[in-house]
């Protein structure tokens, strides 16, 4: 199987090298072959079927390109070529219908002289208008990519001028999108179609096909490689920057699941929004995981290192390990080791006894000393002890609580006196000294 497909890569790689050399040689050579004035008056110059014709242009499909290919061989369209023009641009293609219109604008170039030029000027315009978009179409700037790096392989544009609107584009996209990677799919797409003659790309697989069964694949000479290098420079430089994408988002994602690990030990479970979150990040993770293998594998790149995560708790089991500390890094998620912000306060944060207990308890507070009529018995007096028992009894939410906290604040103290006594009573029992 795996013989059949390096086969059936290399023939598909040769028969469309060829039909690219064969339509660039064309298309370069049209001028000699225009027809003279006399063949376009034996034509339909009719301006409902020409501007039907034009109008079919906008919607253009690869089921069309006989029929619209007829109709074009029939129609006089000297009057309508900044129309067809038009709708040629503005087309929402897909990847699979640029073939079909690559044919057609090499028909237009092959007969009408001024058709090259006015295309190359409305990609012009058209690509100035997107720079005002917030939110670019992405299937139309990958469709629109592809387009531009076509009609300049096949000559309808010149090398100069066909390189340097697909450099600047293809740079445009790159710029505003290394933090983001959002249009990685575009980079994809254009290394897949275009890569191998604009940027002279040759794929791994496609490598170890040829050596593996001694495979001979079409060689990169539409363009030279002079050209072709500052597109190199600019693709391998995006896929380092998708790369720490890749390595960052992974740090984190194991972070999440480590901390996902600790909530689920200790609550038993995770928040709905929780689990929601940490379905999303997930996926997110994959798609930009198969993204920049995909990239790694048309620029020939190596994919970055990505090491598994072995926790202390993975490895120790449940519990806490007092002699392995938390290294830096392994709480920096918001929130840290505690499950929440009650929770931090209540270990870090010790209570003042002053904030919940009432001053008239107190035996230097001014207005319980001021009373004559009240004996004073060890700091405390007794008419305030009933005021202190009828506000216990107002609201004993608040006596509750305090209890509560500082009742496990000095069971912790306790429990942790009695693990440092015990490990002290063994370290005697071997003779040894601690502290």
């Amino acid at each position: 199987r795996e013989k059949e497909e390096a086969h059936q890569l290399h023939q598909e790689a040769w028969e469309r090298h060829q039909a690219r050399k064969d339509l660039r040689s064309k298309n370069q050579n049209a001028q000699e072959g225009r027809p003279e004035e006399t063949f376009f008056s034996r034509l339909d110059s009719s301006l409902k079927k020409n501007t039907a014709f034009v109008k079919k242009l906008k919607t253009i499909t690869e089921q069309q390109r006989d029929s619209l290919s007829n109709d074009f061989n029939s129609l006089n369209l000297s009057k309508y070529i900044a129309e067809a023009v038009g709708s040629i641009v503005e087309a929402k293609l897909k990847i699979s219908d640029v073939n079909c219109a690559v044919h057609l604008c090499s028909l237009f170039h092959q007969r009408y002289a001024d058709f090259a030029p006015l295309l190359l000027q409305a990609w012009k315009k058209h690509f100035e208008a997107r720079k005002e978009e917030k939110t670019p179409n992405v299937s139309k700037l990958r469709t629109d990519l592809r387009f531009i790096a076509e009609l300049t392989i096949v000559g309808i544009f010149t090398d100069k001028e066909g390189l340097s609107l697909i450099y600047e584009q293809l740079k445009t996209i790159i710029n505003i999108d290394r933090e983001t990677h959002m249009h990685v799919s575009v980079v994809i797409s254009f290394c897949k179609h275009c890569g191998d003659d604009i940027a002279g790309l040759v794929p791994r697989k496609m490598k170890m096909a040829s050596e593996k069964f001694n495979l001979s694949f079409p060689p990169s000479e539409i363009i030279n490689t002079e050209k072709q290098q500052p597109f190199q420079n600019l693709l391998r430089e995006y896929f380092t920057s998708l790369t720490k994408h890749l390595k960052k988002d992974h740090r984190e994602l194991q972070n999440i699941e480590r901390q996902n690990r600790r909530i689920l030990h200790s609550k038993g479970e995770l928040s709905e929004d929780r689990h929601k979150q940490y379905e999303e990040f997930a996926t997110s993770y994959q798609k930009l995981l198969a993204n920049t293998q995909s990239l790694a594998d048309l620029l020939d790149e190596n994919m970055p290192e990505l090491p598994q995560d072995k926790t202390v708790q993975e490895e120790h089991g449940p519990g806490i390990d007092i002699f392995t500390p938390g290294k830096p890094g392994d709480y920096d998620l918001e929130g840290g080791i505690w499950e929440d912000e009650d929770a931090r306060n209540f270990y870090e944060n010790m209570v003042d006894l002053k904030a919940f207990v009432p001053a008239i308890l107190f035996k230097d507070n001014e207005k319980s000393s001021q009373s004559k009529d009240k004996e004073d018995v060890k700091g405390i007096q007794f008419p305030n002890v009933w005021r202190s028992i009828k506000h216990l009894l107002q609201h004993p939410h608040l006596y509750f609580s305090l209890f509560y906290k500082v009742t496990l604040q000095y069971l912790f103290i306790i429990l942790l006196h009695s693990i440092i006594m015990s490990m002290y009573n063994r370290v005697q029992c071997f003779g040894l000294q601690c502290f």
